[in-house]
């Protein structure tokens, strides 16, 4: 999706950017989340409200 939007997308438009990186971010918290799970074990993961408090924090950083 990143490497689409960097080569089609007019990189000047600003909402371009806020949703690249509200995307990657979504997808970091997402990562992290799994990664707890089957590398380090931790059958919770980040657990919901932790990532319902980091999904927020972004979507409120991304309204801004």
């Amino acid at each position: 999706m990143v490497l689409g939007t960097l080569l089609w997308a007019d990189l000047s438009n600003r909402f371009i950017w806020i949703l690249m990186g509200t995307t990657l971010a979504f997808g970091l918290i997402g990562f992290y989340d799994d990664y707890l799970k089957l590398v380090v074990g931790n059958s919770k993961g980040v657990g919901g409200a932790r990532t319902s408090i980091w999904r927020s924090v972004v979507g409120l950083a991304a309204g801004q």
